[in-house]
């Protein structure tokens, strides 16, 4: 099955997709702990709006791939991805977390998950 250039391909992205929905998690979590001194429960709390852009990223890849095709979507999902860790890159050791860390999460977490249902289609379509 690997073989095929496009299945291997959508699992490529797949798993580039998962490792940087991982490490943005764990890195996020030591963030707002360590640095910003946020307990566990505050810290969950923040990753909230992060799972419903998940869930919204999930719904849009399903409606731009039929209006444009996995390629569409996983650009624009990468470029997402992209804005969202860029936003992030630029953390302070001190600030307002729902300015500085909130909207990069959500911005990651969108294109994230549109980039993966693309992927999961792609890779599904055979």
């Amino acid at each position: 099955m690997l073989a095929d250039r496009r299945f291997s391909g959508a699992v490529g992205i797949m798993l580039e997709t998962s490792a940087v929905l991982g490490g943005m998690i764990f890195l996020d979590t030591i963030y707002l702990q360590v640095v910003t001194g946020h307990s566990a429960i505050e810290t969950g709390l923040l990753f909230v709006p992060m799972a419903l852009a998940l869930v919204a990223g999930s719904q849009w890849g399903v409606l731009f791939i039929g209006h444009h095709g996995p390629r569409g979507s996983t650009s624009v999902g990468f470029l997402a991805m992209a804005a969202g860790m860029l936003y992030l890159s630029r953390l302070p050791t001190s600030g307002n977390v729902l300015v500085d860390v909130v909207p990069g999460l959500v911005i990651a977490a969108f294109g994230n998950r549109g980039t993966l249902v693309s992927a999961t289609t792609t890779a599904s379509a055979m």
